[in-house]
């Protein structure tokens, strides 16, 4: 951890910019709240979590969009950083984001075009069982016909 430190301070300009603002947003938070927020969070995180495994009690997997936007043109060459500053930031994670918190397994397979840019299918499933999206996802891929 200390070289990554040193690392931020040597060259923290160098860092993509949604990272400088997740490191300020999170400093900011620290130095201000003094961890109160962050104990809310993780409060919050296991109430998420509850619903999740709520939501999964009575089937394998939940199913949806892995990105709910349309995707950039064919040949549109946007760095992580652009599309993360665009007016799309929050919808690019907002299908994905929640399950780094819950750690609840996501597996994404490719389920056709829009615009003639690939999709994503996302497969949500319980808290280790990782084994049942995999099913999932290679049933899924075998009964494709195009």
């Amino acid at each position: 951890m200390e070289f990554l430190g040193r690392a931020f301070n040597s060259n923290f300009s160098d860092l993509p910019n949604s990272l400088l603002v997740s490191v300020l947003t999170s400093e900011y938070l620290k130095r201000n709240y003094h961890g109160s927020l962050y104990g809310k969070a993780q409060n919050l995180t296991l109430e998420l979590r509850e619903q999740y495994d709520e939501a999964l009690a009575d089937v394998d997997a939940l199913v949806m969009p892995t990105i709910p936007i349309t995707p950039p043109e064919y040949g549109d060459v946007r760095s992580l950083d652009t599309l993360l500053e665009s007016n799309d930031r929050d919808a690019v994670i907002a299908n994905t984001a929640m399950f780094d918190l819950t750690h609840h397994p996501a597996l994404t397979v490719p389920c056709g075009t829009a615009d003639d840019a690939p999709v994503g299918l996302m497969f949500v499933g319980d808290r280790f069982d990782e084994s049942t999206l995999f099913n999932l996802g290679y049933a899924y891929e075998q009964g494709r016909t195009d």
